[in-house]
């Protein structure tokens, strides 16, 4: 903000100094007066004859000029001197008065914008703060939903093989009172029989499975430049029994590592196959959860 004090400074000591000369006058020094020194007049003394005196000359002296007088003191106007103190003193009380006036609403103007920067700052952090307890709620209510999921879904599968335990009982009691019944001829038949269908059904089911495994590796697999025909890897993967993969290795490479590394790719972006909760146990155990893939898309070309 412009200030005005300098200039209000000067202005009034200039004023001070004009009345201090109209009040006491000026002092003049006084006139000097200056003596000129005597003129000497040089004389030759001259033989002249005894009768005659000589006469001598004397030097004229001269008269000091007296001093200049001085000059009367100037008359000061008292009444003129008070009212110019007056009208001076009242315009620095007008001044001092206007600048207070703005000082003031500076001031004002301040507290103002300091108090809406305040409230603003208050309602963004405000605002920060709902918006971080919000999502926070969301992520908690998330993973609480997440949780809930999981357990249902442990739940199913425990029921599942509580199920599907109890169907085995129960084929099993059959079976046995069955064999009970018949002869023992009868009896090695059937279990011959059912030994053979369960390993034809899972042969079936192994090869199904393993089909479906393949397509899926296939459909997500991204062929590299360098892939050619006849490439063959061999992938080791592991899987939980819902299917999720948790581990794959390359066990025999196809000599290209760019392939080899293709083909961990597609494994991994498949991430799961859900199918395999639908198989049993049983053979889960015995032929998915570790497992060889020889890996060999067939619609390579050159």
């Amino acid at each position: 903000m412009m200030t005005y004090w300098p200039a209000i400074i000067i202005s009034l000591t200039m004023h001070s100094a004009l009345i201090a000369v109209l009040a006491w006058g000026w002092q003049f020094a006084p006139q000097k007066t200056v003596v000129p020194p005597p003129n000497f007049i040089k004389a030759t003394l001259l033989a002249v004859e005894p009768t005659a005196k000589p006469k001598v000359t004397q030097p004229k002296k001269e008269i000091p000029q007296a001093a200049a007088p001085k000059p009367p003191p100037k008359k000061v106007d008292l009444t003129k001197q008070r009212q110019e103190q007056e009208r001076l003193k009242k315009l620095a009380a007008d001044k001092k008065k206007k600048d207070q006036l703005a000082k003031q609403k500076a001031d004002q103007v301040a507290k103002e914008k300091q108090a809406r920067i305040k409230r603003e700052n208050e309602a963004k952090l405000a605002a920060e703060k709902a918006a971080q307890e919000a999502a926070e709620a969301a992520a908690k209510q998330k993973e609480q939903q997440e949780q809930l999921r999981l357990q249902a879904e442990q739940e199913r599968q425990r029921q599942e093989e509580q199920e599907q335990q109890r169907i085995r009982k129960e084929q099993q009691q059959a079976l046995l009172d069955d064999i009970a019944k018949e002869k023992a001829q009868i009896d090695a038949q059937v279990a011959a029989e059912q030994v053979a269908r369960q390993a034809a059904e899972d042969e079936v089911a192994k090869q199904s499975y393993s089909d479906l495994i393949r397509k899926r590796i296939t459909g997500a697999w991204s062929r590299p430049p360098s892939a050619r025909n006849n490439m063959i890897v061999e992938l080791t993967i592991e899987l939980i029994p819902t299917g999720e993969v948790v581990n794959v290795n390359v066990t025999d490479s196809s000599g290209n590592a760019a392939y080899d590394r293709s083909a961990v790719r597609a494994v991994n972006r498949v991430g799961a196959f859900p199918e395999l909760r639908e198989m049993s146990r049983r053979l889960f155990d015995s032929e998915f959860r570790s497992f060889k893939l020889a890996f060999s898309p067939e619609d390579l070309r050159q």
